[in-house]
């Protein structure tokens, strides 16, 4: 039996060349030949996003851009502006707040949002109020397949969270600290009042919690909050919790971030025994893998998480359809050395 693929055609040819049925624009992909496809016209798709990624946090490099890239693919115009950086936490979410009522009162067709605190929660809340989709990405799991308001004699939910479960994430990395020999283990913070790392943190206790029923006798010295922009100050606020000099043998340290690498890296130089594992990868991260530095880094595929919530809320906006399954994970994903003797 024949099939529509298996029929030579030359109009069929033309339109799988100009990518269809994904069709950014009306022209083939020399940008000057008008195309004869008949492909979707997302043209008038409005898209919305609000994370809390400040200008100056590269990981939020690699969700910008293929969020961008993703709406050029669907054809669809997004509005998605990175914040500087505030004075504190509070101010940040504040802003952000502001913005995403302001993008749903616009009238946006979709919109995916971080929630990093309550101060979000409320305004994501307006949001389905006003019937916008709402897609949560990178923080805010708990709330997001949890929240519901009553629109139309009607409960409406969030649509999707896409991103990695942070307390499944941080309990992993307190397994691997454990094994690698950790007897005494910190979480180090550099976000403080932020829900994600909050949860990272309660992973790493509960796995110390657990291993210490079945008699591994660990000790968990709690979370230490340190500052984004200080690498003195965080080595001061590091050695005061542990209390003690030395080379900190037994002593395991997961941080909440690959931003606190150097800062982490100037402890080490005085406590050379201490070990790490770290969220989230870069360029940097792997040279300290390889070095022996760092343990592991825990990936969660920011790229996913940039891309993903502007092709489904396309796919909302255009055919009204979802998905099953409210989480979309994208990690935790360990990334180690290649030279584990290291």
């Amino acid at each position: 039996v024949g099939t529509r693929s298996d029929i030579p055609s030359d109009t069929l040819q033309q339109c799988e060349s100009d990518a269809y049925p994904v069709c950014p624009n009306a022209l083939a992909p020399d940008n000057l030949t008008p195309s004869e496809c008949e492909c979707a016209d997302r043209s008038s798709i409005r898209l919305g996003g609000v994370v809390h990624g400040i200008t100056t946090d590269s990981f939020w490099d690699f969700i910008f851009a293929p969020a961008e890239q993703a709406a050029a693919d669907f054809g669809v115009e997004l509005e998605f502006d990175r914040l500087e950086p505030q004075d504190d936490e509070e101010t940040l979410h504040l802003k952000m707040a502001f913005k995403i009522l302001s993008l749903c009162q616009s009238g946006v067709d979709g919109i995916f949002v971080s929630v990093p605190s309550l101060r979000v929660e409320e305004a994501v809340l307006k949001c389905l109020e006003l019937d916008v989709p709402v897609v949560t990405i990178n923080s805010g799991f708990d709330f997001s397949k949890n929240a519901t308001v009553a629109s139309g004699g009607e409960k409406t939910s969030l649509a999707h969270h896409i991103g990695m479960l942070e307390y499944n994430a941080g309990y992993g990395g307190g397994e691997r600290l454990i094994r690698a020999g950790a007897t005494k283990l910190i979480c180090v913070d550099h976000a403080p009042g932020v829900s994600v790392t909050f949860e990272r943190c309660e992973g790493i206790k509960q796995s110390i919690i657990d291993a210490n029923e079945k008699g591994a006798g660990l000790t968990y010295l709690g979370k230490v909050d340190v500052p984004k922009d200080s690498a003195a100050t965080y080595k001061v606020l590091v050695e005061e919790r542990v209390g003690e000099g030395g080379d900190w043998d037994g002593y395991g340290f997961l941080l909440c971030g690959v931003s606190q690498l150097n800062s982490f890296l100037r402890v080490k130089e005085d406590h050379p025994k201490a070990v790490a594992g770290s969220f989230d990868v870069s360029n940097e991260m792997y040279d300290a893998f390889l070095s022996g530095d760092i343990l592991f880094g825990i990936d969660q595929q920011p790229y996913l998480q940039g891309y993903a919530p502007v092709a489904l809320l396309t796919q909302i906006a255009h055919t009204k359809q979802t998905l099953l399954n409210h989480a979309i994970e994208t990690g935790p994903s360990f990334v180690t050395s290649p030279h584990p003797d290291r």
